[in-house]
């Protein structure tokens, strides 16, 4: 029963067979574990952006300079001047750090028995933040309404390729039998969508779809002479013998359906 209400009272009858279905909610909680899973996915983001950099037994002796490797982990940019800020405080890591604070003092005032603060940001990292920046391809006819919720471009910007959260853009078609995606030239206007952003959607339609592998070599040379096959994001034990995913390329690949 839920608290103050009087208990559910259920009859049944001998001989007969009944099926019960509950449903449980996280009320309060579900918004703040939702925010919990994407800052810590941030972070995990992060750390593998520096160990990509560091690796993972970082000389002791050496200053990396990370401030100067990933000004936007740790300063704020000014668009005034065009320039990071020179004081540490407003960069990626200070946000993931404010948003885990934040998480952690609702989390204890709703386990105290009060209301969570409604006025706690849920910053850059709830689903659909308006800050995020994605590249889709003009050569995908749509946008399927991804404008009204992120800060969206059609051409992919050479100069500053760092800027993009996700790209989207088209696939040629999918192999079945290795669960793998084929990216070709003729599908795209520009193939760093595909590969600088850490996130990349892959839009595929359906008939697009082949059996087996040598249906898909079939297409590939019946077509554009530059094709990528993906079957998730790139992997590698080459340093330390310690896994890392998204080295080169994106950290995160989802084919989106049509």
């Amino acid at each position: 029963k839920q608290e103050c209400e009087t208990p559910y009272l259920f009859y049944f009858e001998a001989g007969k067979t009944y099926s019960l279905k509950m449903e449980v909610t996280l009320g309060d909680y579900s918004t703040l574990i939702a925010r919990l899973q994407a800052a810590i996915d941030e972070l995990s983001a992060i750390y593998r952006m520096i160990i990509a950099y560091t690796t993972t037994s970082p000389d002791v002796n050496r200053d990396f300079e990370l401030t100067k490797k990933f000004p936007d982990l740790f300063y704020g940019f000014d668009e005034t001047t065009g320039k990071y800020k020179t004081e540490p405080g407003e960069g990626r890591f200070y946000k993931v750090l404010d948003e885990l604070t934040a998480i952690s003092t609702s989390i204890k005032k709703i386990s105290a028995g009060y209301e969570p603060d409604a006025d706690v940001p849920e910053k850059v990292y709830k689903q659909g933040a308006s800050d995020k920046t994605g590249v889709i391809d003009s050569a995908v006819a749509q946008t399927f309404g991804l404008e009204n919720d992120f800060s969206i471009t059609r051409e992919f910007d050479r100069s500053n390729p760092e800027q993009y959260d996700f790209g989207v853009s088209l696939a040629s078609f999918a192999i079945a039998e290795s669960g793998s995606i084929a990216l070709q030239d003729s599908n795209t206007s520009d193939r760093l969508v595909s590969i600088a952003p850490w996130v990349h959607v892959a839009v595929l339609k359906k008939a697009d779809i082949v059996a087996t592998i040598t249906q898909g070599l079939k297409n590939v040379l019946e077509g554009t002479p530059y094709t990528i096959l993906v079957a998730g994001p790139s992997k590698t034990t080459d340093v330390e013998g310690v896994l890392v995913e998204g080295v080169h390329g994106p950290g995160q690949q989802i084919v989106f359906f049509i």
